[in-house]
């Protein structure tokens, strides 16, 4: 058996491989305009600026189902972001982010509504 020392060693070694990879994998997730020296922390994390599109993004599809049989066009979605400063590509991840965190729904393609 190895001493507490050398554990403690290999966990602090796979404790950086770990990060490395979450960094990697673009796990965490964060947007802020920090300098690229300043190491980044391993946890998840969410910028103003994301929650608020998000939120704009709901409140847009919110108001395109009420008018549109209760079901919100992504090409309506992607201008409507386009009018309120989040570009296409931004609105697209979004998009996917809220899908995948059963925000909303796409019950048919290119048409999305909220859960």
């Amino acid at each position: 058996m190895g001493s507490p020392r050398c554990y403690e060693d290999e966990a602090r070694k796979i404790s950086g491989e770990i990060s490395e990879l979450l960094i990697d994998l673009q796990i965490i997730l964060n947007t802020s305009s920090e300098p690229e020296d300043q190491p980044v922390k391993p946890e998840v994390v969410i910028s103003r600026g994301t929650v608020d599109h998000i939120k704009s993004i709901e409140s847009l599809i919110r108001q395109l189902c009420e008018t549109n049989n209760g079901l919100a066009p992504v090409l309506d979605i992607v201008k409507g972001a386009a009018e309120a400063g989040i570009d296409e590509d931004r609105a697209l991840k979004i998009l996917e982010r809220m899908k995948k965190g059963t925000v909303i729904m796409e019950p048919r393609p290119g048409q999305y509504r909220l859960v």
